[in-house]
């Protein structure tokens, strides 16, 4: 029963997910296509960490938890699956945490472009050698 809920609230998610994926693109080329060239409105899509990027989050979360009950099943009863079945496992661990690193490094870029390095703004129009008689 628990096993069904979760797979509902995952497909649920997921739609969700895609839908807003889909939505964001569609909202990018209108607004491409109103201007002519990238815009704005691309630029703030694309750096700001959304809440599109915590659904994506939470589906990584669900999808390595149904692949850890599948590893339990299958420890458990080892007699009654295949050889290939740890394959499908191990790719499925595989894929998953690759969509994991993509979207932390997402979040880093994210973070990033958010608070740029204090050091590398640009001072105006001082000098760099103030001691130097002129």
């Amino acid at each position: 029963m628990l096993y069904t809920i979760l797979q509902i609230f995952a497909a649920v998610l997921a739609l969700a997910v895609t839908g807003g994926a889909v939505y964001t693109v569609w909202r990018m080329f209108q607004a491409k296509g109103k201007t002519g060239a990238p815009g704005k409105l691309e630029r703030q899509l694309l750096l700001r960490w959304t809440v599109f990027d915590y659904a994506v989050l939470a589906l990584v979360l669900i999808g390595l938890v149904f692949l850890l009950a599948d590893v339990i099943g299958v420890i458990n009863d080892r007699d009654q699956y295949p050889y290939y079945h740890y394959g499908y496992l191990l790719s499925g661990f595989i894929f998953s945490l690759v969509g994991l690193i993509f979207l932390l490094v997402r979040l880093m870029m994210v973070l990033r472009l958010a608070n740029p390095d204090p050091s590398a703004v640009d001072q105006g129009n001082k000098p760099d050698q103030t001691y130097h008689a002129e």
